[in-house]
């Protein structure tokens, strides 16, 4: 365990409850080459290891979090303030199928042999990158991970890796549950802010690789640091995902219908903070009344309270460390309205806080770079225990650490997401459902919950052409396919969508005209280790998840080789 090297912490506050509960390390830019040196020092072992024990270990870690599988999940909503049935359920099973899907792989996977001709052959070997840097967003805080880490390793790369500082505790929690599994240096974590410690990994020339995932606006910074050093990215970005629903749906009341109803209602999984969130959704005109009625009482059916309560079906936005950007896009668009052209800068919002003085140091950051964590798990699951009764998924939750207090000011979160409700309204948007604060009792009512909310409008507003990032959905409708089609395409984004239609023609056929990344067809949401993922246009770079992700962290060494005596005859 390597403390920051400036000693500086920064608190970490769960939406659940709107209170401090983690002191997380502040590294910066030295702290990075501390992490750095431990990768580089590790990378030729690694490297050399062989496929079939690589492959072992990704596989023991899998075990690992299975084993561990309530306890991550607890850890998980603490710290994101996901419902605890959807990390239970799906994140971290899909994050242990990762594990387990890129192990099989990569022990299946072969170089190649090409006769040239003569006596000449051409080998092609797969090998290392080196030492790859990767940053993990907040909405998906121990799956992201999965997704970068488990290719990367995989192959024989070190990595150094970033989580959010909105969400950065479920990964330590995660990384001392496993790190005993992996050689000293392989897996590096730091925390820390943008500026900080996110720019000093990306345009470090000691890294071969960058991977990001996050919105558009820091994807191309993160391009353009990574172009400096002409290294690889890889980049998941925003999107504005439509989801269209043809007249067919209605053809008749049965359970297609019925699951129709549930795509319709997707936009608000994990509070609708999801890259591929379906947050704009066409609906034929000749069936839209009567689909709409339907679709809007099933989304008022959604459940939202407390995360940590199993029934529940949405919890608190995740917003903790985005106070500043939110305050921000609220400011800008204020002095926007008031004629006011340039925005203001507003700094500070996390000053710096003293290393906390009592408890044991998580043991994530031992002998893997600065940046473990002093974990207050024990006060959150006590008001947890406290205020819902799930008892036995708290119990096999990670044990205590130091519960000391902390001084650090409490933040109102969701200010983005109701900004962009009330510029729906002001563009004449009809809200037909939702569109306000969610406020809950108890120890709850400092949290942050956003209603699911409804909008109908048209293509041109902006909640249809900005990402919202919250459980917020632009509905219109189309007169024939073509439109649809247009409507669909009118975005930036090109990472999602979705397709509701009863016949199979038009499914291959609008599927494939849609241009984004991924059209689930009939069903949404599902995120498959062996599907391949990531968007058109400025919906990113590259692919995640499949096994062409094994290539993404490889580079090709070729030999050509002549068993010919005979001399060259250029000379």
């Amino acid at each position: 365990m390597a403390p920051p090297v400036a000693g500086q912490y920064f608190d970490n506050i769960s939406p659940v409850t709107g209170q401090p509960f983690t002191a997380i390390p502040r590294s910066q830019e030295a702290d990075i080459e501390l992490a750095l040196d431990a990768a580089h020092a590790a990378k030729a072992g690694w490297g050399a290891t062989p496929a079939a024990d690589r492959a072992a270990v990704l596989l023991r870690i899998a075990d690992r979090m299975e084993q561990n599988l309530a306890r991550l999940a607890v850890a998980e909503t603490i710290d994101n303030g996901k419902p605890l049935r959807e990390t239970t359920a799906t994140d971290i099973p899909l994050a242990i199928d990762h594990f387990r899907y890129f192990a099989g792989f990569l022990r299946a996977q072969e170089g190649s042999i090409a006769y040239i001709g003569g006596d000449l052959v051409a080998y092609h070997f797969h090998e290392p990158l080196g030492v790859v840097g990767q940053i993990i967003p907040w909405n998906f805080p121990i799956l992201m991970a999965a997704w970068k880490l488990a290719p990367a390793l995989a192959v024989g790369n070190c990595v150094v890796l970033k989580p959010t500082e909105q969400t950065p505790a479920s990964i330590l929690v995660w990384a001392e549950l496993v790190q005993d599994l992996l050689p000293p240096g392989v897996l590096n974590i730091f925390n820390g802010f943008g500026l900080e410690a996110g720019k000093p990994l990306a345009s470090s020339k000691r890294i071969a690789k960058i991977a990001f995932t996050g919105e558009t606006t820091t994807g191309r910074l993160i391009m353009q640091y990574a172009s400096a050093n002409l290294i690889p990215v890889t980049l998941e970005l925003g999107g504005k995902s439509p989801n269209i629903f043809f007249a067919d749906v209605m053809d008749r009341d049965d359970g297609y219908f019925d699951k129709a109803l549930e795509g319709f209602a997707m936009f608000a999984l994990n509070q609708g903070e999801v890259c591929t969130c379906p947050s704009r959704a066409l609906v034929e005109e000749s069936v839209y009344e009567r689909f709409i009625e339907r679709a809007v009482k099933r989304v008022e059916k959604i459940r939202q309270g407390p995360p940590l309560d199993a029934q529940t079906m949405i919890g608190a936005q995740a917003s903790t460390g985005q106070m500043e950007k939110m305050a921000l896009l609220k400011f800008e668009w204020m002095k926007r309205a008031a004629g006011v052209r340039k925005p203001t800068s507003q700094n500070g919002i996390f000053p710096p806080l003293a290393p906390p003085q009592g408890g044991e140091v998580l043991a994530a950051g031992r002998a893997r770079g600065p940046g473990g964590a002093r974990l207050c798990l024990a006060r959150a699951l006590k008001r947890a225990r406290r205020f819902l009764r799930i008892q036995g998924s708290l119990r096999r939750a990670s044990p205590a650490l130091d519960p000391e207090k902390s001084t650090h000011s409490k933040f109102k979160r969701g200010e983005k997401i109701l900004s962009y409700i009330d510029i729906g309204r002001q563009e004449g948007a009809e809200c037909l459902t939702g569109g306000e604060r969610n406020t809950l009792t108890g120890e709850l009512a400092s949290g942050y919950y956003v209603k699911p909310t409804v909008f109908r409008g048209h293509n041109k507003m902006r909640i249809f052409q900005e990402e919202i990032f919250g459980p917020v959905l632009s509905v219109t409708t189309f007169k024939n396919e073509e439109e649809a089609l247009e409507i669909s395409n009118d975005t930036l984004y090109g990472l999602g969508a979705g397709v509701w239609t009863r016949d199979d023609t038009r499914v291959y056929r609008f599927g494939r005209a849609i241009q984004a990344g991924r059209v689930w067809t009939n069903c949404y949401h599902a995120y498959p280790a062996h599907a391949a993922f990531g968007g058109y246009k400025q919906s990113g770079i590259g692919r995640e998840t499949h096994k062409m992700m094994l290539d993404h962290y490889q580079q090709t060494k070729n030999l050509l080789v002549s068993y010919s005596e005979k001399p060259l005859g250029f000379f």
